[in-house]
């Protein structure tokens, strides 16, 4: 398969159920119909008889459009074969997400046959009411489900509440095939953290956890009384009972797990309490979690999980653990008690929530090793921006106050360790937070912030790493007309995230026919030499040079030409589309200027 990135052509073996293009074509039917004929067209497999796509979810931001398709055959999902289409605001189509199994395994199963031993033949009870004590199940769907490259028919089962989001796959065997946790938990079965203050005691007090310094069984110990902000915090008045209630309409504080503990409410606008009290941590809660989206917001991210997340501030059965759950639709936080208090900690606050704005950003489930990796990643960034524009000190550690101590050894900002080293999935999102917060470093926390938040929205169930990289070049092509390219280049480089060449693994272009061929374009890119355009005899046409806004930038005719060369002079950093027009063919290269 030939890879075509920035003019060069390269060889990569990639997997068969996931593939991710790198486009730039116009969409001239601007609808859903137009898009699904587009990718029928263009993509192997979806012009089988049978096959049909159902769009099922869809994000705007102020710069792009993401939509994602699952893909069916006789009117059967497909389990886990979903294709994301991401659109600029021109209309042009410039990322392909295809997730799925090989087609071809289905060009003779007869989905009604299958069905029809379903509806002979019931499952196997005693699996399922085993499963049903406690999960109340809200919903089933058959899907044709692909192993060992054999199709059948599988039953899935949805269960949610407040406390849990998991689903099972059924064969007609009453087998259970695969258990699925939907949970985006900070670290299952760990000492995980507390709840504080602004961000947290330590780090407002240039302290490191040890000495008089310690959780001392949520103690408001005199050393606390410093680090203690006073915040206006905004949340509801109810005028029927004349009672404060600690919610919004970001976060709404409620008890659903044990320890059972009522939230806090009030006559009179005072919310006054120290770390020994319940409504310490309600408060946290809410005072961060609308820092954060008022921020989000402010930088144009203004639709993510706008309609508002349920959080029990002591949860989790009393463990030291956080977690988010989808719970339908319904969103809940959950934060335990063990240890230190975890809703003390912005950290832990920041970085669960973030699990939230991912899922709000692009709907994806059954999340791949990798990709929950990414997931952790892109938590542990925001957690990390978030608490570093408070205060630097000690910015490098995750988890200040929660972590790094007695209870859990926390996470760090600044790993050493490269991608293709581990397949852990809170390693990989040190990896990815280290290379996001030295970004941060150099670009500052509003560029980087901005890259991360626009760059989610193109992640599916597989995104890997190096394409999550990709995302974020294409998002600086699109914020900032890739002016940060060099930056991003480097500190995914030093991670071993992208290549020496800034290029990531797996990336295709949907082909076209080769008209002429690309030399040099690193040494253009890094603006030390010129960019040739090689033809294979003397040629006629024309060449159009345009950023990724579909400016113009440079456009010449040349006759008999077999060499074309441009200099990379003119050109600022960033990404652009070199269109070559020769008689009634065009084909299209990206190019790069670091």
């Amino acid at each position: 398969m030939k890879i075509l990135i920035t003019g060069l052509i390269l060889l990569f073996t990639v997997p068969l159920h996931a593939q991710l293009y790198s486009i730039n074509k116009k969409l001239e039917n601007k609808s859903i119909e137009g898009i699904k004929q587009f990718l029928v067209h263009e993509l192997d497999g979806l012009n089988q008889n049978g096959i049909s796509l159902e769009l099922v979810f869809t994000k705007n931001t102020k710069n792009a459009t993401h939509f994602l398709f699952t893909v069916s055959y006789q009117a059967v999902p497909i389990y886990n074969h979903t294709i994301k289409v991401s659109l600029d605001a021109h209309f042009n189509i410039f990322s392909i997400k295809k997730e799925c199994p090989n087609l071809a395994l289905l060009e003779n199963y007869f989905v009604e046959t299958e069905l029809s031993k379903w509806n002979k033949k019931n499952i196997d009870q005693s699996i399922l009411l085993k499963w049903n004590d406690v999960h109340l199940v809200k919903s089933t769907q058959y899907q044709i489900y692909l192993e060992n490259d054999k199709p059948q028919i599988v039953l899935q089962l949805n269960a949610w509440n407040k406390s849990l989001d998991e689903a099972i796959l059924v064969n007609l065997d009453g087998v259970i095939l695969k258990e699925i946790n939907y949970a985006r938990q900070l670290l299952k079965d760990t000492l995980v953290s507390a709840k504080v203050f602004k961000p947290d005691p330590l780090t407002t007090l240039n302290k490191l956890y040890g000495g008089i310094y310690i959780d001392n069984n949520d103690a408001n110990d005199t050393w606390t009384n410093n680090a203690y902000f006073t915040v206006n915090l905004p949340i509801t008045f109810d005028d029927a009972n004349q009672t404060f209630y600690l919610e919004n309409g970001f976060v709404r504080i409620d008890d659903f797990e044990s320890p059972n503990i009522l939230p806090t409410t009030n006559t009179v606008p005072n919310f006054i309490f120290t770390r020994n009290q319940p409504g310490f941590e309600e408060c946290n809660i809410v005072y961060h979690i609308t820092q954060f989206q008022n921020y989000i917001a402010s930088i144009g991210y203004d639709t993510l999980l706008t309609a508002g997340i349920t959080a029990d501030a002591h949860g989790q059965f009393g463990a030291d653990n956080s977690v988010f759950l989808r719970n339908g639709g319904d969103p809940t936080l959950s934060f335990g008690t063990g240890g230190v208090d975890d809703a003390e900690d912005a950290d832990v606050i920041i970085h669960e929530y973030c699990h939230g704005i991912s899922w709000s950003a692009n709907g994806n489930d059954n999340f791949s090793n990798e990709r929950a990796g990414l997931d952790e990643g892109l938590a542990d960034y925001f957690a990390t921006s978030y608490s570093r524009s408070l205060n630097t000190f000690n910015w490098e550690k995750m988890f200040s106050w929660d972590g790094h101590n007695a209870f859990w050894t926390g996470r760090i900002a600044n790993t050493s360790t490269n991608y293709g080293t581990t397949n852990d999935i809170y390693k990989l999102g040190e990896i990815w937070n280290s290379a996001m917060s030295a970004m941060s470093t150099d670009l500052g926390d509003y560029v980087t912030d901005r890259l991360m938040l626009e760059s989610l929205h193109f992640f599916t169930n597989n995104t890997t790493l190096p394409e999550a990289a990709l995302y974020v070049l294409k998002a600086d092509t699109l914020l900032f007309n890739g002016i940060n390219a060099s930056s991003i280049c480097t500190h995914f480089q030093l991670r071993n995230i992208l290549s020496s060449n800034c290029l990531p693994v797996s990336i295709a272009e949907i082909p076209n026919s080769p008209l002429c061929q690309l030399a040099n374009s690193i040494g253009f890119a890094k603006g030390e030499n010129s960019l040739s355009i090689l033809f294979p005899s003397f040629t006629n046409g024309i060449y159009t040079i345009s950023d990724m806004t579909g400016k113009i930038i440079s456009k010449e005719l040349f006759t008999s030409s077999n060499n074309i060369l441009i200099s990379p002079e003119k050109f600022q950093a960033g990404i652009y589309l070199l269109t070559l027009k020769i008689g009634t063919q065009t084909q299209t290269f990206k190019i790069a200027k670091w």
